[in-house]
């Protein structure tokens, strides 16, 4: 069964393998600390009850990046070690079970996870001394379906309506399935962007995605859009039952400063990002601490591309602005300073223009209300447009009429 993450190269996909069963016939790839060096599984918890190296029902499967891969990092699965013919499915029964799994990674920066898997969280730490990680992922095993008859090679991704057993019927259908990757991007050339997607994570029951997403061009904008590739079945194994998929994408607010421009994310609203491709899917935008979480659920099938773009991040409308003319060639415009929505509000500008045209026009920039607006015609009434600017561009504007004489 082909992973439900795989590694993405600049350009391509290059999608990791789950090892099947047969994988371990001649040896566990079972890979803890207390005998092997990282990547390997600190600890581990399934509810209340510790899982060890020892553990007669449960084993942590863990496969490091073979030679030759331009990132560094790792493949994950829990494996029911008395399951009858398929070991990664953990059965019905253990939908509800939470997992809490620790790997030391060395001095490979955990930056990228995907997991496959519900009620997703993933932290990571510095270990003491030089260059040392560790990354704790905590979820409970998700339905998913195999995605061994789904074809990655072809754009867009293909898997058929149905889900069918796989290996002599030794992978189900379905599982009930927990695992996952975790690189650290080493393949990304661009290094600013690369540190930036520390803390990036993918959590997710579809059978065939992408990880880390892509970045590519808008053509229509110009702007860098995250790409996220999505391919399940349309139907469960029964043929009837449509399956419904989620994606759940924190990405940090380091790389939305980095890539998009973005460089006041705690301000960023739901317009601040803008997915597409999701069809009829319930997408929600929420910023969460140094992050922005995107959450796409009730996605169906065949294949889908969810791009993820920078929505609109100019600062809102400025607010109670009142113009005043103090004398013949001076007005003073007060207001209430525009919010900034995505990027940093840093000055704002009153655009102050006359029944003459073009020909009469004065602005004047200031950070803060009040703006004083010089060098007005005597007896000529002006129209104030005062709108807030930052990096990303000016906002929405808000108008106000000034006199054509001034107030006593």
């Amino acid at each position: 069964m082909k992973s439900g993450t795989g590694a993405v190269l600049v350009g391509a996909i290059a999608l990791g393998l789950v090892a099947a069963p047969s994988a371990y016939a001649g040896g566990s790839p079972e890979r803890w600390c207390t005998s092997v060096a990282p990547p390997c599984v600190e600890s581990a918890e399934r509810g209340s009850s510790t899982v060890t190296s020892g553990d007669p029902a449960w084993a942590i499967d863990t496969f490091p990046d073979g030679p030759g891969s331009e990132s560094d990092g790792f493949q994950w699965v829990v494996r029911d070690r008395d399951a009858p013919s398929d070991p990664y499915d953990l059965g019905a029964g253990a939908l509800g079970d939470e997992w809490v799994i620790t790997w030391q990674t060395g001095a490979v920066a955990p930056r990228v996870a995907g997991v496959t898997g519900d009620a997703v969280t993933v932290s990571r730490a510095d270990l003491p001394g030089p260059g040392g990680h560790k990354i704790t992922v905590s979820g409970t095993p998700t339905l998913t379906t195999n995605n061994d008859n789904c074809n990655p090679g072809v754009l867009p991704w293909f898997c058929p309506m149905v889900p069918s057993p796989s290996d002599g019927g030794d992978v189900h259908a379905e599982r009930n399935y927990l695992g996952g990757d975790v690189t650290d991007y080493g393949e990304w050339r661009n290094g600013p962007q690369r540190r930036s997607m520390y803390g990036l994570d993918l959590a997710t029951n579809i059978a065939l995605t992408s990880l880390p997403p892509e970045i590519v061009n808008d053509p229509a904008s110009g702007e860098e859009q995250l790409l996220v590739r999505l391919a399940n079945h349309h139907f469960r194994e029964d043929g009837t039952t449509v399956f419904e998929g989620e994606a759940h994408l924190r990405i940090p607010n380091a790389f939305l400063t980095t890539t998009y421009g973005i460089d006041d994310p705690a301000s960023l609203t739901s317009a601040g990002l803008d997915p597409t491709g999701t069809g009829g899917a319930t997408v929600s935008v929420l910023p969460v601490g140094t992050a922005m979480q995107v959450d796409i659920e009730g996605l169906t099938f065949s294949q889908r591309r969810v791009k993820i773009g920078r929505g609109k991040v100019t600062p809102r409308r400025p607010r109670d602005v009142v113009a005043r003319r103090t004398a013949q060639r001076r007005a003073r415009v007060t207001f209430d300073e525009a919010v900034s929505r995505g990027s940093k509000v840093r000055r704002h500008s009153a655009r102050c223009k006359s029944a003459r045209g073009r020909r009469d026009v004065e602005v004047v920039r200031k950070k803060r209300s009040p703006l004083v607006v010089r060098g007005l015609r005597p007896s000529t009434r002006y129209k104030c447009k005062v709108r807030g600017l930052s990096r990303a561009g000016g906002g929405a504007a808000a108008s106000v009429t000034v006199r054509a004489k001034p107030q006593s």
